[in-house]
């Protein structure tokens, strides 16, 4: 039985308030990344979650340690809260024009987490803090995953899942192939417009088995197997629905996966969190979890004094953040490049929808072109104005998402320039094979219309993190960016694809005036 909720006093309302104010603001920056993919939606959930936590580990906090430790640890502590709100107030500075950064996400939330623990522990000492340390962290799994556990998942458990759904619809006597995170079907491909997405419900079967194991006070052995298990059922879920819409797709065309789509991601989603759910229920009865205090906790809330001074550095934090982009121009420079089709052997190129939704660009132009031994195609893609949609731009672009639809990059083959009214862009070349031999070139190249320069492709260009810390720097409050896409098949050689390049890149691409 839990122990009678304690009555919160003056001092203890510090507390919740000092973790609103940390975390409010990260949540309204993180809140861009959970708009904007259908995989975070459970991100939402997160800050209700993470109170009805904080509220739980209050009823049974032990009885902070009034006025212990000496001068070294006051010194130790009061540093690790200064670090801790210094890094909070970098992170929002870079969050601000960055919303989808990892990097800026995680240093806004690690540094909300630890600046309450910290003002925390110089409050009512280290176990007092430590008590709540599991939901002042929860908060912390509605961020985007690191490049480094991101870039794997969509890399391999994708194209994982894609051949084993292939496989179970071929043994169901229905023919499909799979090639990378995509899987090729009689008239058309299935999964194409989410190649990049990684795997549905993954990252709530994270946040469902962190909050059941710290809801539950599960021993870290238990909390480990639960979020093992949450994983795998999160794995066989997005198994069933791959293979289920593939074998629709295989028997009535992939126009017939629009009706099944979002019911089973939902339905995948409902499955995850009652299989964690019940693995909590299991793993609880197990007697593996960590038993709540009996005796009815301490009336006394720690002093005021570190909780006050967080609350002071907080709000000069945020003050600082806000004075920062406020004199920024919100107006947003259009990218002036733009594809014409030179002759009649290029024509409009239609987009599926599904990729439109997926990279919210403002402008989107494709052509499409055929000669005589050679086939292309041409794109520009445009954010211009919001600054938390223009990440994409980084997020997505050939070097992530092809070989997750099962082209491998083998070779960079060069370089094409592009001049017109004074600006030049570079197209840098990639040689991509699929699984069947089949070559592609593809031409790259991100633009930054602000900077007039491009960004973020290979070593002699700006790397993405410096054009990131560029709009921070510039105080930049808008989006002017592009990404253009030549791709050619037909040419086997990369010399041949580089003749290519050279003659049709300067006649597709032109300069608005």
């Amino acid at each position: 039985m839990s122990s009678p909720a304690r009555p919160l006093r003056l001092s203890g309302w510090l507390w919740p308030c000092l973790a609103l104010a940390l975390w409010l603001p990260v949540w309204l920056g993180w809140s861009e990344w959970w708009a904007s993919r259908p995989e975070q939606t459970h991100g939402w959930l997160v800050p209700v979650f993470a109170l009805w936590l904080g509220r739980d580990r209050w009823r049974d906090a032990p009885a902070p340690a009034m006025g212990n430790g000496g001068a070294w640890r006051m010194l130790l502590v009061s540093t690790g809260l200064a670090g801790a709100l210094a890094t909070w107030t970098a992170g929002l500075v870079l969050l601000t024009p960055n919303a989808f950064w990892p990097t800026a996400q995680w240093l806004a939330g690690v540094g909300a987490a630890a600046g309450w623990l910290f003002a925390a522990a110089g409050a009512g000492g280290t176990r007092w803090a430590a008590h709540f340390a599991g939901a002042a962290l929860f908060p912390l799994c509605a961020a985007a995953w690191p490049a480094a556990v991101q870039v794997p998942v969509i890399e391999h458990l994708g194209p994982a899942i894609a051949h084993l759904a292939a496989e179970l619809v071929n043994l169901l006597g229905r023919l499909a192939v799979a090639q990378g995170s995509v899987i090729e079907v009689a008239d058309g491909w299935v999964g194409v417009d989410e190649a990049c997405a990684g795997l549905r419900s993954l990252d709530a079967a994270v946040m469902m088995a962190w909050f059941i194991g710290e809801q539950r006070r599960l021993g870290w052995r238990s909390r480990l197997a639960l979020g093992a298990i949450a994983l795998a059922v999160a794995i066989l879920g997005n198994l069933f629905r791959a293979g289920t819409l593939v074998w629709v797709a295989a028997g009535d065309g992939p126009a017939a996966t629009r009706t099944w789509h979002d019911p089973l991601g939902w339905a995948v989603l409902v499955f995850t969190l009652v299989g964690v759910l019940a693995a909590g229920e299991w793993l609880e009865h197990g007697h593996s979890g960590t038993a709540r205090a009996s005796s009815r906790p301490s009336s006394r809330s720690p002093g005021p004094a570190f909780a006050l001074a967080a609350l002071g550095l907080a709000a000069a934090g945020w003050t600082a953040n806000a004075l920062w982009y406020r004199p920024a121009d919100s107006a947003a420079r259009p990218v002036a490049w733009s594809l014409v089709a030179p002759d009649e052997t290029w024509r409009p190129a239609p987009t599926p929808s599904g990729i439109k939704t997926l990279l919210h660009a403002t402008r989107w132009q494709g052509l499409a072109g055929e000669g005589s031994d050679w086939r292309g195609l041409a794109y520009l893609i445009a954010w211009e104005g919001d600054i938390a949609a223009a990440e994409n731009a980084f997020i997505h672009g050939p070097e992530i998402c092809l070989p997750g639809i099962g082209l491998h990059p083998e070779a960079q083959i060069g370089r094409v320039q592009v001049s017109a009214a004074g600006r030049v862009l570079l197209l840098s070349g990639t040689r991509y094979t699929d699984a069947t031999g089949r070559i592609q070139h593809v031409w790259f190249a991100r633009w930054d219309e602000a900077e007039a320069r491009n960004v973020g492709r290979d070593p002699s260009d700006t790397s993405p993190a410096a054009t990131r810390l560029a709009g921070v720097k510039a105080r930049r409050g808008s989006a002017s960016l592009a990404q253009i896409i030549l791709v050619s098949s037909g040419p086997t050689s990369d010399e041949s694809a580089l003749r290519w390049a050279r003659e049709w890149a300067p006649r597709l691409l032109h300069r608005i005036q």
